[in-house]
């Protein structure tokens, strides 16, 4: 199911750029006249670690958030977007010749800000975030005592999307976005070699309204 849903999305932005080319005078008229913009969104995401030595396996992630997003230029805004993340990831460590499997899912708000430009169909935003951690629990038989969680990470997080008016100042957007937490989130206490910083990629779907 999870994997029917990545791969209906690029099918989706297909249509949504053709059907953009319709609107892009309207979409730009209502952009420049506007100073804030609301949204909502879901994402579809791959999530995993960057280790120096673990394989790792990424997992598919569904997420959450929403964003206020303030007009400083013609084409550039400010975007404040807090978010429900989460991480999922899979770690082998190879101990004694044997490979164990770790499993860890992660709850966690998000605080990014993101530095948004227009051009023409499409816009880039990327920005710094900080993820505080709700909370933190396994699908297998992990032993967290033996391992170590920040509970604070930060990262630098990059997308690129279009827009698409469907009524008036209400537009349908889809985003393709990548984040990367640039300290270590887990590792265990007797290995730091095997440290993981979480990643995630994927799509972002939602809709907006210009004010």
């Amino acid at each position: 199911m999870n994997s029917l849903k990545l791969n209906f999305i690029p099918i989706f932005v297909i249509f949504l750029y053709s059907s953009q080319t319709y609107s892009q005078d309207s979409t730009s008229s209502i952009i420049n006249s506007s100073k804030y913009k609301i949204s909502a969104n879901v994402s579809f995401e791959r999530s995993g670690t960057e280790s120096y030595e673990a394989p790792r396996d990424f997992q598919i992630v569904n997420n959450f958030g929403i964003a206020i997003s303030k007009k400083i230029s013609k084409r550039f805004w400010i975007e404040f977007n807090p978010q429900l993340i989460k991480h999922k990831t899979k770690i082998f460590l190879d101990l004694y010749g044997d490979y164990l499997e770790y499993s860890f899912i992660s709850d966690n708000i998000r605080i990014p800000i993101n530095l948004e430009m227009y051009l023409k169909s499409f816009y880039f935003k990327v920005g710094p975030f900080c993820d505080f951690l709700i909370d933190i629990r396994s699908d297998s038989n992990t032993n967290f005592n033996a391992y170590n969680v920040n509970d604070f990470t930060y990262g630098i997080a990059a997308a690129t999307g279009m827009e698409n008016r469907i009524y008036k100042n209400l537009y349908l957007f889809v985003e393709v976005r990548y984040n990367q937490v640039l300290n270590t989130s887990i590792y265990p206490k007797n290995n730091k070699s095997y440290e993981g910083r979480f990643v995630n990629y994927g799509f972002n779907i939602g809709l907006c309204i210009y004010l």
